[in-house]
């Protein structure tokens, strides 16, 4: 069943959260962090990409991976967040 739009948001709100708290890291923490599947992940990623809120930096090694880190404008909008509402709050209603 797809999510509603209530649910995705929440989803993009846990991943930015995470990713603002956590700064660096793997779609892999990712998906273990939050419980989300890979593809859920990967689809809220490219949302936040798109959105400028999120970056994805690819590191060569064995084995590569991708992380995951905020830009300029998604640190800013995390920090106006965090200002006017309980993100927790958010994510629990």
């Amino acid at each position: 069943m797809p999510d509603t739009l209530l649910t995705h948001i929440k989803k993009l709100f846990t991943l930015l959260k995470l990713i603002y708290t956590s700064k660096n890291l793997s779609i892999t923490d990712i998906v273990n962090e939050t419980g989300f599947n890979r593809s859920q992940v990967y689809t809220l990623l490219e949302v936040l990409e798109r959105l400028g809120l999120i970056k994805r930096e690819r590191i060569r090694a064995v084995p590569p991976r991708t992380i995951i880190t905020l830009t300029d404008k998604g640190s800013n909008f995390m920090k106006c967040i965090e200002q006017s509402i309980d993100i927790n709050t958010l994510l629990l209603e």
